[in-house]
């Protein structure tokens, strides 16, 4: 996973948005992805349908990724290189965390084995294709 925050900084750094990234990102994440919901579900057999259905291959670009990394869970064996992007320096550096000092894995396990169980196969996930641009 590559990491890029974009937009413009002229007026103020809003890439750590202080609150956002301190009082809102955990919040968020225990909220809305602390266990498999029917959303949730929902959210990942239509990820997986998409790349399964199709023939997607190369490098995937995520434009606004948020602090989340589910939405690229299903993409991981069929692409070559993801790059992650957002605004928010926070948002790009909850993905850096997560990919290189495995933090979040937690949040993210029950994501990869759902993945893993829709796939119906054992699958040995190499994370060498992910890169984060410093």
């Amino acid at each position: 996973v590559s990491t890029q925050s974009t937009g413009n900084m002229d007026d103020q750094d809003r890439s750590t948005n202080g609150d956002y990234g301190t009082k809102f990102i955990q919040p968020y994440l225990e909220h809305y992805f602390s266990e498999m919901t029917e959303e949730n579900i929902w959210l990942m057999n239509s990820i997986h349908n998409l790349y399964n259905q199709n023939r997607i291959s190369g490098n995937l670009l995520e434009i606004g990724g948020g602090p989340t990394i589910y939405q690229i869970i299903p993409s991981i064996s069929k692409v070559d290189k993801i790059i992650f992007t957002d605004y928010s320096k926070d948002n790009t550096s909850r993905a850096r965390n997560w990919h290189e000092l495995g933090q979040d894995q937690k949040v993210w396990e029950m994501f990869f084995l759902y993945e893993v169980e829709l796939l119906d196969k054992s699958l040995a996930v190499s994370y060498t294709h992910l890169t984060l641009p410093t």
